[in-house]
């Protein structure tokens, strides 16, 4: 199953009436990142995701 991260920034800041950018990026899959144990696998799926939401936040 694909994890899609989406990113949701508010500009200036998170108050009413803020514009709303939204970013979705490209699916990740655990399989991409199998590791030797499924704690490994976690935590390299959890690193790419971190990177990819970031990502989304500079875009």
């Amino acid at each position: 199953m694909p994890i899609v991260p989406i990113v949701i920034g508010y500009y200036p800041a998170p108050v009413w009436r803020s514009h709303v950018a939204i970013t979705i990026s490209s699916p990740l899959y655990a399989a991409d990142d199998q590791q030797g144990t499924d704690k490994q696998t976690a935590q390299a799926l959890t690193k790419a995701l971190a990177a990819s939401l970031l990502q989304g936040l500079i875009e």
